[in-house]
């Protein structure tokens, strides 16, 4: 193989990188969309009167969530994806979170009574408290680590047991857990119901931004 060879193939194999290089950077070039897998429901689903409901009442944009306290992935979506969804589209009017129970066992039942024992903002703190606390109260006897994080609320041992045994709270959590298996078909958690569509798992902030913002496209 000769020298002028090798010269003229190198400067082919240059050309060809360079212009792949350039093709890929090259302003105007359409971004890449990540397709996600949803399902579509029959209807739109109905927003409850009791809901707690996180940001504007009145926002264009409904997700409803279906959470267990003892799940380590809404967890991480409280407390990775949650504050940048917030900051992004709650805050600013565009969607309103509906907090739904599904609570996968009876620590997370436990804790769901707990956190409904604090009203308005102080559940969605408590709601914190226990997903940032979980490892220490997701024992086999839940009772008394959740009694630890409860004191850290001013609710002394007397109120805690009230909390745990007020059968109102516990059958509305269960007949939460209930509607979202019958009507929904949810067999996990986190879940989410973004208008019409159904998804699930901890989804990062760059899927929740798509589907928000197709949504927020139907509407104007």
């Amino acid at each position: 193989m000769n020298k002028k060879f090798l010269i003229a193939l190198a400067v082919v194999v240059i050309v060809v990188v360079g212009g792949l290089a350039a093709w890929q950077f090259w302003p105007g070039q359409p971004a890449v969309t990540q397709t996600v897998d949803t399902t579509k429901l029959s209807a739109m689903p109905d927003v409850h009167p009791d809901d707690i409901i996180m940001g504007d009442p009145k926002a264009p944009i409904t997700i409803i969530e279906y959470y267990s306290l003892s799940c380590p992935h809404c967890a991480h979506f409280a407390e990775d994806i949650l504050p940048k969804v917030k900051e992004a589209y709650i805050d600013t009017g565009k969607v309103r979170l509906v907090l739904r129970d599904y609570p996968l066992n009876k620590q997370a039942l436990q804790a769901a009574l707990l956190a409904h024992c604090l009203p308005g903002d102080a559940f969605f703190s408590m709601t914190d408290v226990l997903f940032k606390s979980q490892a220490s109260w997701l024992v086999e006897d839940a009772t008394g680590a959740l009694a630890t994080v409860a004191k850290t609320a001013g609710i002394d041992d007397q109120k805690f047991a009230q909390c745990l045994n007020d059968k109102a709270m516990q059958d509305k959590i269960i007949a939460s857990r209930k509607e979202a298996e019958e009507k929904y078909q949810i067999d996990a958690t986190p879940t989410f119901l973004i208008m019409d569509q159904k998804i699930s798992g901890a989804r990062e902030f760059e899927v929740m931004k798509q589907l928000i913002d197709a949504e927020l496209q139907k509407i104007k």
